[in-house]
């Protein structure tokens, strides 16, 4: 027989823990001394461990509870079952982390500062849809629309947006630093903006400077995330010093 102490060492669990699982009824003790000392059997050792082994697994200690009890489910069903609520877990992960990386990316285009802003921007872009689809169907061809419907969405996880944040947290340094557009800075930046729109719109010039024009004069809105005002005026500064007779590189 085994003290609860020398139980709770040798399967390196505590003496509180037992102590709830006798409460709970999920390890009784196998002898009660007239003083309240449990002890327990080898037995207690194996049902131990089977309890710590679904416990490891994921199963809380209801559900071991009604395994060990009832004993209906085999092993293997119990296995199954665990890795589709795992499997059903991840998934939801996964979509909570495209949710926070789409905030995260949304600021950083934006310039958002606070939450008023960021859930402004949540709540104009799903009111928007609806609205987005028309513009684009209205506005651009259909070769026009496969493109814009390609490009990396935001919220993703891909090397195009990753090197847009990095330059727009680039210029915005820049802009904090009073460092003017045709600075080498600048025109380093716009040397850059403009190798993005190229890798974005996959050298498509034309559908680049259409889109530009149709979002920046508030034409129509395709659904593309905006750019803050402040980084909108430096980069089309900057790009206009840099290539003062193709004044459309910006687009």
């Amino acid at each position: 027989m085994y003290s609860i102490g020398e139980l709770a060492r040798i399967s390196k669990t505590t003496v509180r823990t037992l102590r709830y699982y006798d409460e709970i009824g999920i390890l009784k003790p196998a002898n009660v001394s007239n003083g309240g000392h449990r002890y327990y059997d080898e037995d207690a050792i194996t049902e131990l461990h089977y309890i710590l082994t679904l416990k490891e697994i994921g199963f809380d200690l209801e559900k071991i509870k009604d395994i060990m009890t009832n004993q209906k489910t085999s092993p293997k069903e119990m296995l199954e079952m665990r890795l589709e609520m795992i499997t059903s877990e991840i998934q939801e992960l996964e979509r909570n982390k495209r949710t926070i990386r789409s905030a995260i990316q949304l600021m950083e285009f934006g310039g958002h500062e606070n939450w008023e802003e960021l859930f402004s921007t949540f709540k104009q872009s799903y009111l928007s849809q609806k609205d987005t689809a028309e513009n684009r169907s209205y506005y651009l061809t259909a070769e026009e629309q496969e493109k814009l419907a390609n490009m990396p969405r935001i919220g993703e996880n891909t090397q195009l947006n990753s090197k847009w944040l990095q330059l727009l947290r680039d210029i915005r340094e820049a802009i904090e630093q009073d460092k003017p557009p045709e600075s080498v800075e600048g025109q380093e930046f716009a040397k850059r903006w403009s190798t993005l729109v190229t890798e974005m719109y996959d050298g498509d010039w034309k559908l680049a400077h259409k889109v530009w024009n149709l979002q920046r004069r508030k034409i129509a809105n395709l659904g593309l995330v905006s750019i803050d005002d402040k980084i909108v005026h430096f980069i089309e500064a900057a790009i206009e010093y840099t290539w003062p007779r193709t004044g459309d590189a910006n687009e």
